[in-house]
Parts: C-alpha cells; structure tokens; sequence
C-alpha cells in the first residue's frame, strides 16, 4: 500500500468480546467498537494485536485471506500457522507470536477481508477482520482562479484511486478520471471547496486543495456618462450585488481602474481618477474591511473603437478586479 493510504481494520464479531491493539508507523486509533484506524502508514503495514475482553493475549492459530490459503508454515516457537496472503488488495499476511501482520498490494484500493483463528482457553474462535484499503489522496490539489466564476483543479494522481470529484459549497461541480478539471462557479478565497478521492468497492477520501489566485480577476464593469463620475441607481445596485459576492467569498483586495473615451474638451485623466475613486468610494461603504487600489488611465486603453457611439461608451468605465 502506498504512504499515505489508510487500512482499516474493523471487528464484525463483538461476540467473542475480544479486542485489539494496534503497532505501525501510522497514526493509530481504536474507536469504541473495536474498529482500528490506520492512515498515514509510510510502510504500508498494519500489525494487529487480539485480547480477549479481560486483556489476556490470545494465541493466534491460523489466518485465512477470504477463505483462501495457498501455503501454510509452522512456527514451533508458538504453535502458530501462517498462510500467505490469496486474497485480493492483500500483499501479504504473517503472524508473529500474538500479532497479525496485514501488508496491502500497492495500488489497491477497496474491501477484502481477514479472518484469524484464535486460541482462547483451549477453545478456537474465528474472528473476521474486514479489511478496508481506502484510496491515497493526491499530492499537491490545488484550487487556482481564473476568473470570478471559473476555477481550475489540477493534482497529482493517487496511485490506487479510480476517479476524483470536486465540490463547491457541498454540490458536485466537476468529476474526472484525469488530474484536472475546470468549474464555471463563482468561488473565491473562503468559499468552501472540497475533493473527494474514489476508489474500488465504493471507498472514498476527502482532500481540500490550497486555493490560489496569482493575479486580479476582472469582476465587473461600471459605465459611466459623458464628462461624469456619478453612479446612478443601477450602476449602485449592481456594486451592491458584487459587494455581497465579495463578502461572501471572502477577498480582501480589490483593484479599481478609471478610464476615459478619447474625446477632449476635459481632464481625461483627472476623469478617470475620479471615475475609480467614486466606485471605490461606494465600495468601501458597503465593504469597510476591504483594502482597495485605485487609479486612473485617461484614454490611453480602449476596450473598443472610439470613432462609434457604442464604443465610446464603452470606454467610459471603471473596472473592478478581485484578489
């Protein structure tokens, strides 16, 4: 099994009140059931110790990989069988004295089983261990925005996983066999992301990627009238829309540019300072933890053509961009 996977190890057979406790190179816990939890196991290897319900150790007489044995040996020092491990997902299975070795296959993820013959007082009893190899979370996930409402996936492959799946605000929004994928939702640095590794057998595992935005992203546009600064009720009303965005996403940076058609008879580039400072202005209001940068062009980069109507109007804006 790959570093990093996880084995659990859980007892379906409570009525023989034994219980178990766990060595390796992983983090380790027993849960009130008796199940054991094994993950970040940089061997790959799970010993097992069984007890009885008074913590008496138990000899372990055999071990049997989903009913199946294919040699067996004798350890004289303990009257112990061993068998190599048949089973699928299992690489190997030893005993040692009271301790059950289990050794998943690398790249195997999914549902097999384990079951030892104990030992107790002269009587045998066989206690089932289902053995649960969850698939590996992928190295290096990350969350990386492109625009306000595009945002690329991309990881490392899990060695022993079949698909991935990302969700945004606890809904699906893209699935992949790949180590990419690409959402159209609006996210942003607080949003709540979540990747969701898959394996055999219906074994799944939750990874977060980092999120990451190396640039602004451009997020709205606001038009302004000929030789005016003002913003009117629609133009507040849609600031007011991308300031609930703003907050509910969580960015903290926004970058507000000014700019002018190319006609004179003004300060084009006073006019565009203006244009920025009163769209910030508006914005601060309404988002007071915010910390903005703000500036003005002039005339000196047109979206569009200034010999049309429709084009100078274009070029009357401000711009606001998220980080």
């Amino acid at each position: 099994m790959p570093g990093g996977a996880t084995i659990q190890i859980s007892n379906f057979n409570l009525t023989y009140g034994w219980k178990a406790g766990v060595t390796g190179s992983g983090k380790i816990s027993i849960d009130d059931l008796g199940t054991i939890h094994i993950s970040d196991l940089n061997s790959g290897v799970a010993i097992v110790t069984i007890r009885s319900s008074d913590d008496k150790l138990l000899k372990i007489v055999n071990i049997r990989i989903l009913e199946k044995i294919n040699a067996a040996t004798s350890n004289s020092s303990n009257s112990v069988n061993t068998s190599r491990a048949s089973g699928e997902g299992i690489a190997t299975v030893t005993v040692n004295g009271t301790d059950v070795k289990v050794v998943a296959e690398s790249g195997f993820s999914g549902v097999t089983k384990v079951d030892v013959v104990v030992s107790d007082n002269g009587q045998q009893k066989t206690i089932s261990m289902p053995v649960t190899v969850l698939p590996q979370a992928p190295a290096n996930p990350v969350a990386d925005q492109k625009k306000l409402s595009e945002i690329v996936f991309t990881w490392d492959k899990s060695p022993n996983a079949i698909s991935y799946l990302v969700k945004v605000r606890d809904e699906t929004v893209c699935e992949t066999t790949t180590n990419f994928c690409l959402a159209n939702v609006i996210v942003g640095p607080t949003t709540p992301i979540m990747g969701i590794v898959k394996g055999n057998d219906g074994t799944e595992l939750k990874f977060i990627p980092v999120y990451q935005i190396n640039k602004p992203v451009p997020a709205i546009t606001v038009n302004f009238a000929t030789n005016s600064y003002a913003l009117n009720a629609k133009q507040k009303l849609e600031l007011n829309t991308i300031a609930l965005i703003i907050s509910k996403e969580g960015f903290t940076r926004l970058v507000v540019y000014g700019y002018t058609d190319s006609r004179g008879g003004v300060d084009n580039q006073k006019l565009s300072e203006n244009r920025a400072k009163s769209t910030a202005s508006y914005l601060s209001k309404l988002l007071p933890n915010v910390t903005f940068k703000v500036a003005g062009f002039g005339a000196s980069k047109p979206i569009a053509s200034n010999a049309t109507t429709s084009g100078l109007a274009e070029n009357r804006r401000a711009e606001l961009s998220l980080w």
